[in-house]
């Protein structure tokens, strides 16, 4: 169901769209691929939100540290040690996140690409039945050269049935993965991430660490 494409000296797998069941077999692919390493996702979020609760109190210690609500008496060197350990947890944490939204973005780039296609097909089947006319001619977007010459070699009937079928396709996987982005995105620490969510945090940190550099100094 794949056909090969060349780019930059380098052959890369493609969707074959001379058949509608290759649609299927990329979803089913795609699905695949989402779910590969889930059972060491899973043990590696339970990790990472033990990691997350250790950090979490550390953070507010240092917090009330600095407020002087805890009077200890804390060194220089432990203090830059710490500070310098927080930003390197979050650094990891904030990047894990930006990982999981480029992953989740592929659900709307994907059924964009797929409905860019299905106008591609909508207009080869308008224009199908002028059958004196080159397709190519009347053709205005980026087509597959072979779909093209297989409508001008296939009689009106067969042709049009055909391009219905990749159009039913096209709207199934659409369908489906509109489900898959609802009821199984990539979760992080059992959180969706999003960049709203990435900029809250990066606002309620901030805040904090102007709150401290305040009544530092």
């Amino acid at each position: 169901f794949l056909s090969i494409r060349k780019l930059h000296g380098r052959y890369f797998p493609r969707l074959y769209l001379l058949c509608p069941n290759g649609f299927l077999s990329w979803l089913k692919l795609r699905i695949l691929l989402m779910d590969f390493g889930k059972k060491y996702q899973k043990r590696g979020n339970m990790y990472n939100s033990l990691f997350l609760v250790a950090y979490c109190l550390f953070f507010t210690f240092i917090i009330l540290y600095y407020f002087e609500i805890l009077k200890w008496d804390l060194s220089t060197e432990f203090l830059i040690i710490s500070w310098f350990d927080l930003a390197l947890f979050l650094s990891v944490l904030f990047f894990t996140f930006y990982l999981g939204i480029q992953v989740n973005d592929q659900y709307g780039i994907h059924k964009d690409l797929l409905l860019e296609h299905k106008r591609q097909v909508q207009w080869l089947a308008m224009v199908n039945k002028y059958k004196n006319t080159p397709l190519e001619s009347q053709f205005p977007y980026k087509h597959d050269r072979e779909l093209v010459e297989f409508l001008e070699h296939t009689n009106m009937a067969k042709s049009d049935e055909f391009l219905q079928d990749i159009l039913e396709t096209i709207d199934i996987v659409r369908e489906k993965l509109d489900i898959e982005e609802q009821i199984r995105p990539l979760r992080i620490l059992g959180i969706v991430p999003s960049y709203e969510l990435l900029q809250a945090a990066a606002a309620f940190i901030i805040g904090i660490l102007f709150a401290i550099l305040n009544k530092v100094y």
